[in-house]
């Protein structure tokens, strides 16, 4: 169990724009799930939220974290402490 607060962590993809990208499901632990994904996905939404359109949106709504390269391929515990400092519930168990 990784200490941070989520007890699982597997490697998967979403699709944007007809490309997939990486993203990491994070289960925690009360069983809720939720994804990071790299900053190449977000790059590839773009930057201007106002001017999303409803793919973004939905793809955006599943993401509660956008990590660096490097930091995706941390191992949990550091992506636990990162997601910790920048206040994602998921990785904080005193938030339930």
């Amino acid at each position: 169990m990784i200490q941070e607060g989520f007890i699982k962590s597997e490697q998967t993809t979403i699709e944007y724009k007809g490309q997939e990208y990486p993203c990491k499901e994070l289960t925690n632990i009360h069983g809720d799930v939720d994804y990071v994904a790299t900053t190449a996905l977000s790059d590839a939404m773009g930057e201007d939220a106002d001017e999303w359109g409803d793919e973004e949106r939905e793809v955006d709504e599943q993401m509660c974290y956008y990590l660096s390269e490097e930091d995706f391929n941390a191992t949990d515990d550091r992506i636990a402490e990162i997601l910790n400092e920048a206040g994602c519930m998921i990785a904080d168990p005193d938030a339930y």
